[in-house]
């Protein structure tokens, strides 16, 4: 199974999500003429590995945050 760590567009948070999930989505979200709401940064094997991409991540973003404050 694959895991795709996503970020919202919206508000920036991350979440993660299989990839079939996501394709279900999508799907759904074209037929409605919708844009997704959300880009996916990084498609993992695992869901340790997405986790731990994910946390990561969120460390990053607050630190880029704080630097830029």
């Amino acid at each position: 199974m694959t895991y795709c760590v996503c970020r919202n567009k919206d508000d920036g948070s991350l979440f993660i999500t299989t990839r079939g999930a996501r394709e279900t989505m999508l799907n759904v979200l074209y037929d409605l003429r919708q844009i997704p709401d959300s880009n996916v940064l990084k498609e993992c094997s695992t869901y340790a590995e997405a986790d731990t991409f994910k946390k990561e991540q969120e460390m990053v973003d607050r630190d880029l945050d704080n630097i830029l404050k």
